[in-house]
């Protein structure tokens, strides 16, 4: 697992969830949405939901840690 991966798993046990924009702010990742992919294919269980941007005219993902690998 990579650092970045490592970080966000860790993010998302820490605060419950985690956004895009959170994991540009917070951790200074470009390419959030693809961490999350190679995540899910290692075996993590992430769910997301849609949410609307405070200015609510555009929208972004929340993502959840439901489960972990059986060797994570």
């Amino acid at each position: 697992m990579t650092n970045q991966q490592k970080q966000i798993i860790a993010h998302m046990k820490t605060y419950g969830s985690i956004t895009n924009i959170e994991a540009m702010r917070e951790l200074g990742m470009c390419d959030f949405r693809k961490r999350i992919s190679e995540l899910r294919k290692l075996g993590y269980d992430i769910v997301d939901i849609q949410e609307a941007n405070t200015n609510n005219y555009c929208y972004h993902k929340r993502y959840f840690l439901k489960g972990e690998p059986a060797n994570g």
